[in-house]
This record gives structure tokens, C-alpha cells and sequence, in this order.
């Protein structure tokens, strides 16, 4: 498994895998139609590597997992004096990827790049203990409070 930033020539499988996580996490609640996939690709067009970075698994060239950090400038708190977060977003592994320490290999990964290159203290994302991913998240430090995570990086 090769783990690296993603960059714009990814972007067409990017897209595909947002796609796909998309459909697994709305079900049939909203279609996955061609505006969706059109401002989806704008958006990673404008936004990767200028305010999303995100680390890639790929697997013999073809992208198999994600995860992505969007960082956020908030005033100091009490808890957390830089006011330096960042929001973890766009975690997704192929299922037949999955269960093989892939995105525990991605979380690793984004928490140094985004302490290291974001100057980033917290990281923080949508989840609850409900969800199945919370005993993987949990493993890996992650505090849940209400639907949220957090995790302060040292």
C-alpha cells in the first residue's frame, strides 16, 4: 500500500470515491445526480492542497481510502491556546479494503501532516458512539461529546 498527499491528477478518482461515500452514507435519502458530481469536482479543484489536504491509500495506482483535514483559525481557548483545529472529513475506504489498518495508517498520517505542516492543536469530526466506526476511533484517542469527536494532537 503507497500512502501520499493527493494532487490534481487525482482528482477524477477523488471524485469517484466521494461519489461512492456519498451514496453509502445518504442511502436513497439524495440523489447522487451530475450536479453533485459537477460542484464536487469544483470544489476539490479549488479547495486541494490550498484549504484541503488530504493523504490518499492507493493500491497498485488506484485509490483505495481517504481522509482529509480542512483547517480552521478559531480564538484561543482555555483548553487549546493556538485556536489552530482542524475538521476531519472525507475518511472513506473501498469495502474491500476495509478492516486492514488502512485508515489507522491514514490517521496517523493526517494528524502528523496536520500538526507538523498546519500547526494544528485539535482535530475535530462529525461522528457519534453510534456509528462504526467509533471503536476505531476510539482505539486511536478520539474523545466523543455528543455527535462530535475531538482529539488534541501533542
Amino acid at each position: 500500500m503507497n500512502y501520499r498527499m493527493a494532487n490534481y491528477f487525482d482528482i477524477p478518482q477523488l471524485l469517484e470515491l466521494r461519489m461512492l461515500e456519498q451514496a453509502n452514507d445518504w442511502k436513497d435519502q439524495y440523489p447522487i445526480d451530475d450536479e453533485l458530481k459537477a460542484r464536487t469536482k469544483e470544489a476539490f479543484e479549488k479547495m486541494l492542497n490550498k484549504t484541503l489536504f488530504m493523504i490518499i491509500a492507493e493500491d497498485d495506482g488506484k485509490i483505495v481510502a481517504t481522509a482529509a483535514v480542512i483547517p480552521h483559525q478559531y480564538l484561543p481557548q482555555a483548553d487549546e491556546h493556538t485556536g489552530k483545529r482542524g475538521y476531519l472529513c472525507n475518511v472513506y475506504t473501498l469495502e474491500q479494503y476495509r478492516r486492514r489498518g488502512i485508515q489507522k495508517e491514514l490517521m496517523k498520517q493526517i494528524e502528523e501532516f496536520s500538526k507538523k505542516n498546519l500547526g494544528i492543536a485539535r482535530l475535530d469530526l462529525h461522528a457519534s458512539d453510534g456509528d462504526a466506526v467509533y471503536n476505531m476511533y476510539t482505539k486511536l484517542g478520539w474523545k466523543f461529546v455528543d455527535n462530535n469527536a475531538r482529539k488534541f494532537l501533542k
